[in-house]
């Protein structure tokens, strides 16, 4: 039998984290998937540290499941605003009052000549990418105020 004191330790973690954690996640993520399954980290992209910054949550399978990362990034279109991501995205999600701007490309650049190369999407996102033919295809993101 665990002592009393491990117990109301591993209590006191887990209460912690989730009372801390609703501040990170988005309220449209929020409300559906439960705290255990949302891993949130901030990205710190070359910018100013004061600039206007979007949430944006990134899952590596449908449906906002599977590893998830919460992203805060700079807006707008300046080159250090460009968050690159590893093309293993399958639902992604802007704050609301966003837009953001998905690029096949790791450089935040649409590719001459193919017209799907952008996909924009806002809030509430797309949790399958898959119905719109952008399944890991997703190198690189821009999110702008709407």
């Amino acid at each position: 039998m665990p002592h009393p004191k491990s117990i109301f330790l591993s209590f006191l973690v887990a209460t912690t984290t989730i009372l801390a954690m609703p501040n990170m996640i988005p309220a449209h993520i929020r409300s559906v998937f439960p705290y255990s399954t949302i891993h949130a980290r901030s990205e710190s992209p070359t910018a100013k540290a004061d600039c206007e910054t979007a949430g944006v949550y990134i899952c590596e399978d449908v449906g906002f499941k599977g590893s998830c990362t919460l992203y805060h990034n700079c807006t707008g279109s300046a080159p250090s605003a460009c968050t690159v991501l590893d093309g293993k995205a399958s639902a992604i999600g802007p704050d609301v009052g966003f837009s953001c701007n998905l690029y096949r490309s790791d450089n935040c650049r649409a590719t001459p000549g193919v017209p799907d190369s952008v996909l924009t999407l806002k809030f509430p996102g797309e949790g399958y990418l898959t119905n719109r033919g952008w399944n890991d295809a997703v190198r690189s993101y821009q999110c702008f105020k709407d």
